[in-house]
């Protein structure tokens, strides 16, 4: 995780604005910060901690950029998903899901499922897509895993995961 903090108490760019114009951070390399505004004016400092609402970079790797091509949707998918918690929003990327599994792409889907942040995901989310891909799991190897993942995370936000899961394992 990158965070940039103001470093001096009198600065030519307010924090609210700063966070504003690099709220993309992921659109630009960080160069491009560091030439744009003065570095004496803010301390920048990397971490590998990931906060529960990140939309942190995801792991560059082949299968990643595989889906990514052919898969524009997915990127935005992944750094809204904390926010898409209603049946208006989750819709076009529920279509597209099915539409993999309906056309048994069954490789972009399980790449897919692979990219999850189990943590990041809604609670709607996180049932619905168990529930979407449920039918398919036998050709997901990565569906066990987020039905653990998940089992874990629902305990943890003090949801009854047997309940909300049942008919799933």
């Amino acid at each position: 995780m990158i965070t940039i903090q103001p470093h001096a108490i009198h600065s030519s760019i307010s924090s609210t604005c700063f966070y504003e114009q690099i709220q993309n951070i992921e659109e630009r390399p960080i160069d491009f910060y560091i030439n744009k505004y003065s570095t004496s004016n803010y301390k920048i400092s990397l971490s590998t901690e990931t906060s529960k609402t990140s939309s942190s970079i995801r792991e560059n790797s082949t299968e990643y950029n595989e889906l990514l091509i052919n898969a524009p949707w997915v990127k935005n998918f992944l750094q809204t998903s904390p926010h898409l918690d209603n049946v208006k929003l989750l819709l076009p990327y529920y279509s597209e899901i099915n539409q993999w599994l309906f056309n048994k792409q069954f490789d972009l889907c399980n790449i897919f499922l692979g990219q999850l942040r189990i943590h990041e995901l809604s609670d709607v989310l996180l049932v619905g897509l168990l529930r979407l891909t449920s039918s398919w799991k036998n050709e997901l190897p990565a569906w066990p895993v987020v039905l653990d993942n998940a089992k874990k995370e629902l305990l943890t936000r003090g949801y009854d995961s047997k309940i909300l899961l049942r008919g799933l394992a």
